[in-house]
């Protein structure tokens, strides 16, 4: 099996949490360095966004592995939850964050199978002015991965003496690497508001692409590295839809990306 355990009595650290709790903060942090500190002139556009999709990894060399323990299969394809947030230089260059997360469970008879990531990358791109309400960019993307497989014996009624007697049930392997992303966007303008002293627009739209781990990462259990286990990688491709909203500092209407 390709769980290793530790002694009895070892309390787990958090640190792997505590990791991709806070990657959940880097889009956040972006939204706002770009919402705040971009100077307000016509040329400071900015656009934030959330985006919801799925991507799909190969989890075939993982499942064969579960499967020989009679575990719950995994599926390739995930749910994504996630946002991003890009400024302009000059009139075309692109720059920005993206961050998200997926996850998915598998039950077998007496054990729940979690898998669960997140992934953080800087953007760069370049912006196409279709129409008066369309633009597209390609852009690429450098970041990082994590992955997280729980497996949680399926065990209910259990007193608090028993978890205390025996505080490791759950078993908890992490992979993680570099990843790196292709893709292309696109969005419409959906909405624009206007004021004396501001203009909000507001975009939906969607990107698709492939992402790319150049060396698939193996697993550990904390401090621990688990040999023998297989491969696992953010390989694949992906698609998100997206809203987003792009204010402008004048009061005359300038598009969230100048040039059209």
């Amino acid at each position: 099996m390709i769980v290793n355990s530790k002694p009895p009595g070892v309390i787990w650290p958090k640190m792997e949490e505590k990791k991709m709790r806070k990657l959940y903060l880097l889009p956040l942090t972006c939204l706002l360095m770009l919402l705040l500190f971009c100077p307000e002139e016509g040329t400071s556009q900015r656009l934030a966004a959330i985006c919801l999709g799925g991507n799909s990894f190969d989890l075939e060399d993982l499942n064969r592995s579960l499967s020989n323990e009679n575990l719950g299969q995994l599926d390739n394809s995930n749910i994504y939850l996630g946002g991003f947030g890009t400024g302009l230089l000059g009139e075309h260059l692109l720059f920005g964050f993206e961050a998200g997360g997926f996850w998915q469970n598998s039950r077998s008879d007496s054990v729940l199978v979690k898998l669960s990531g997140v992934d953080a990358y800087l953007d760069a791109g370049y912006l196409f002015h279709l129409s008066e309400q369309i633009e597209t960019y390609p852009f690429v993307g450098v970041g990082l991965g994590w992955m997280v497989l729980k497996l949680i014996p399926d065990q209910a009624g259990l007193t608090f003496c028993e978890v205390l007697s025996s505080p490791r049930r759950i078993s908890k392997l992490t992979s993680s690497g570099l990843v790196l992303k292709f893709g292309v966007g696109l969005h419409w303008l959906v909405y624009q508001r206007m004021s004396e002293y501001t203009t909000e627009n507001w975009y939906v739209g969607l990107r698709a692409g492939y992402k790319y781990m150049p060396n698939p990462s193996h697993w550990s259990m904390e401090d621990l590295e688990i040999s023998g286990g297989p491969e696992v990688s953010f390989t694949g491709p992906y698609m998100y839809f997206y809203v987003g909203w792009g204010p402008e500092s004048e009061a005359e209407y300038q598009p969230v990306f100048p040039g059209r």
